[in-house]
């Protein structure tokens, strides 16, 4: 990672695996430092498995980032639509925006559903131009009792919705896109999907929408992996991975 320029704006985005149910853990002191060794001004995070309401207060994410910097804002969100049972909850979402970007922050939103698969922030630029920040989480297929594809499966069938949460995750993750885009907003939508960044379900929505994946569009199709896990050199979308972007004009 290069030492960032006057006047850039440095995103990043990660699969945090679990954000720690008590303060007193040191991933919050890695997450300060990565932050800080990156020179990010808005980090997406995805998977926090944490439900809130369940958490003290000390524990929460606002209480845990508080003196991080002199300018903090936060975004996250979690499935809620069940009961609180643990503190424990698989899948949920965040945005940490820092110093500058504080100030620029001009409207908030998430998931409509209030599963907790998207969390976003809007921002006004100069001349006008006005940025939305998507940072996503899209459940892989369920391998464990109470895991986010099953929260999601049962929630929707309370309200009548039969579809597979995957499908369903990229159908209306399409419909916020394409609002952002008739508000007139440029586009970064980090996504973890699960899924193959190349040829899915997923890239196909987000190239329909005129999105480019920056990964793909700065070292080509024959990039290393973006999971440590994976040996096939896909670049899949589960960790530091997908990050889609509005295309720049005559592109």
């Amino acid at each position: 990672m290069t030492k960032k320029k006057d006047n850039i704006l440095r995103i990043g985005f990660t699969n945090i695996g679990g954000l720690p149910t008590s303060s007193l853990k040191p991933k919050d002191d890695l997450l300060w430092q990565g932050i800080n060794a990156m020179e990010l001004d808005i980090c997406g995070l995805a998977k926090l498995n944490t439900d809130r309401h369940l958490m003290k207060e000390d524990d929460r994410l606002y209480s845990r980032t508080q003196g991080w910097w002199e300018s903090i804002h936060l975004s996250f969100d979690h499935n809620r639509c069940i009961l609180p049972l643990e503190k424990w909850q698989w899948g949920g979402v965040a945005l940490i925006k820092r110093k500058k970007t504080v100030h620029r922050v001009i409207s908030k939103g998430v998931d409509p559903k209030r599963l907790g698969r998207w969390c976003w922030r809007r921002y006004r630029g100069r001349n006008n131009h006005t940025l939305r920040i998507f940072s996503c989480y899209c459940p892989n297929l369920p391998s464990r009792p109470l895991s986010t594809y099953t929260q999601q499966c049962s929630a929707m069938l309370t309200q009548g919705d039969e579809r597979c949460p995957r499908i369903a995750f990229v159908e209306d993750l399409g419909d916020d896109i394409k609002q952002a885009q008739l508000d007139g907003d440029l586009l970064v939508v980090m996504v973890d999907g699960n899924m193959n960044m190349r040829e899915s379900p997923m890239a196909t929505m987000l190239v329909a929408y005129n999105l480019k994946e920056a990964i793909l569009s700065k070292h080509g199709i024959n990039c290393p992996a973006t999971c440590r896990r994976n040996q096939s050199r896909i670049p899949i979308a589960s960790g530091l991975q997908m990050i889609w972007a509005s295309r720049p004009a005559g592109t």
